[in-house]
């Protein structure tokens, strides 16, 4: 038997996500599916939170099909004591884990990921911020940008003269102007993907 999972730590606190290896959590609904994993596989959860492989603070998730339409993903969450209907840092690791390049879900909006869990307390809206993908590109956009702006004012600096500071100044504002706009319009673009 092999068990795949992925760790992480928000704050100090583990959370592990099972990714393969285990056979698929049977029902209809995300309460069912977590009704059937303590009934019929309870043995994987205490192999991935007990020692060797955990410890006492272990929480983790089985991630499963939602649903509902609207929900990215479904979400099963457990810990050394059984199952739970919701988990702060586990939804945290989630938001993480969900929007790598990877594991992609939700919608996307410029450096922001939005994805929608079902657990079994509800649905749970996540905003991770700052993914591989689109830190690489919008960091990739914001050296251009920048650098038109070193370019310019090598150029304007000495046609200038006295004037040239006030000049960048504005340059720089109007760049960050159209940064924000940017971000605006990529935003409004998807905001009908995130289910709410």
């Amino acid at each position: 038997m092999r068990v795949e999972t992925v760790d992480y730590h928000t704050g100090g606190e583990p959370f592990r996500i099972v990714t393969a290896g285990v056979p698929p959590l049977e029902g209809a609904t995300v309460l069912e599916r977590r009704r059937y994993v303590r009934e019929h596989l309870d043995h994987f959860r205490r192999l991935l939170v007990f020692e060797p492989r955990g410890h006492a603070d272990m929480y983790g998730c089985h991630v499963v099909p939602p649903n509902d339409d609207g929900a990215d993903l479904g979400v099963v969450f457990f810990h050394n004591e059984g199952y739970s209907t919701a988990c702060g840092h586990g939804t945290i690791a989630l938001a993480a884990w969900a929007a790598a390049p990877a594991h992609r879900a939700g919608a996307l909006w410029g450096v922001f990921a939005g994805v929608v869990l079902q657990a079994p307390l509800g649905w749970i809206t996540l905003r991770a911020i700052g993914t591989d993908r689109f830190m690489l590109v919008w960091g990739v956009g914001m050296l251009v940008r920048l650098g038109a702006v070193g370019v310019a004012a090598l150029i304007l600096v000495p046609v200038l003269g006295p004037g040239a500071p006030p000049m960048l100044v504005a340059m720089v504002g109007v760049l960050g102007a159209l940064l924000v706009i940017e971000g605006i319009v990529a935003m409004r673009e998807h905001s009908g993907e995130d289910g709410e």
